[in-house]
């Protein structure tokens, strides 16, 4: 016999090829053969059954901190972007030795580079 229902966040084991995909358990378990678990994915409108051994159940903090650190990996990958990988492929005007030799000389600051983007930040997310 199921436990209880209790609505779960609920995310793919990563050694199945949908590993990381994220949904929220929208029912009992149910035993046919081996335990299911209705799923709603976040990227799709029509629920569906995973095996339940093959997901992980996400605890609420568990998701908020694995949220903070995903979105503070892209500002990383922002500031690589900007420091680097678009001066090379696509600014024909700010090569990175352009851009380094512009915080040496104090053109400008790191800290107001980081002020701006704050102000951007706040101003796009009201």
């Amino acid at each position: 016999m199921s436990k209880k229902f209790e609505r779960a966040r609920v995310r793919v084991k990563g050694n199945y090829d949908t590993g990381g995909r994220l949904g929220w358990q929208i029912g009992p378990e149910i035993y046919a053969e081996q335990w299911w678990i209705p799923v709603l994915w976040d990227d799709d409108e029509d629920p569906d059954c995973f095996k339940k051994v093959g997901l992980n159940f996400l605890d609420h903090g568990q998701e908020q901190r694995e949220l903070r650190q995903n979105i503070l990996d892209i500002v990383t990958d922002l500031v690589s972007k900007f420091m680097y990988y678009n001066r090379e492929e696509e600014d024909d005007t700010l090569s990175v030795e352009r851009l380094e030799q512009a915080f040496k000389d104090g053109v400008i600051t790191h800290e107001e580079v980081a002020a701006h983007f704050l102000k951007e930040l706040k101003g796009k997310n009201g």
